[in-house]
């Protein structure tokens, strides 16, 4: 879900089959997911994590800081002088998906549908009809977090029967904005219903999540 700190933090719907790069293992379908198994495996190596807003020196050993969905780590051999050279490997901890909006929960004509902006260089149509899970993190009332992966079938965006789109074969043109909305139910729409769906999900009580940001 997509807002500030302090509120409903950042996360991705995902198709649920997905590849994943060489040497992750799986279950990292979002850049805080990604960033917080990147952290565990350099603590293994004896990596330090040091609070952006603090002091740092330039002792040597393995040091990283967080922020967010990045990660940046790095190394200083023993006895290393400021002239000493290095280098530097970046690599991206995103990927091209459906963010969910501040205020997630819409509809129309009785179904439920979850607002979502469209993030990176997404092939729109091979977004439809596909299952799609939900991750990312909670951000909650206290500033603590909660990462979470619904990896399972729960959302859909659907392509429009062809008798309803005669020239779907001849072209077809998706809107961002009114086109790749996915469907998660039926029934009424109820501000916060996404929002409870996910706590329950991430195992906290909803009213310790900010409703409606």
């Amino acid at each position: 879900m997509s807002s500030a700190a302090s509120r409903t933090a950042a996360g991705p719907l995902r198709p649920r089959a997905h590849r994943r790069p060489h040497g992750l293992p799986r279950g990292l379908p979002s850049p805080y997911h990604a960033v917080a198994n990147a952290a565990e495996r350099l603590e293994k190596a004896g990596f330090r994590r040091i609070e952006e807003t603090a002091a740092w020196d330039a002792t040597s050993g393995g040091k990283y800081v967080v922020r967010g969905g990045a990660i940046i780590a790095w190394y200083v051999p023993e006895g290393a002088a400021a002239h000493t050279p290095y280098r530097i490997v970046g690599a991206h901890t995103d990927s091209p998906n459906l963010r969910v909006k501040p205020r997630p929960d819409m509809g129309a004509q009785g179904w439920r549908q979850v607002a979502v902006e469209v993030y990176g260089g997404t092939l729109l149509n091979t977004w439809l009809d596909r299952d799609l899970g939900l991750a990312g993190r909670l951000t909650l009332r206290d500033g603590s977090h909660r990462l979470v992966n619904v990896d399972r079938p729960l959302l859909r965006v659907p392509q429009l029967a062809i008798h309803l789109d005669r020239q779907a074969n001849d072209g077809l043109k998706l809107d961002r904005q009114r086109h790749m909305q996915p469907v998660w139910g039926i029934g009424d729409v109820h501000e916060g219903d996404l929002i409870s769906f996910v706590a329950a999900e991430a195992g906290v009580d909803a009213e310790t999540c900010p409703a409606g940001t």
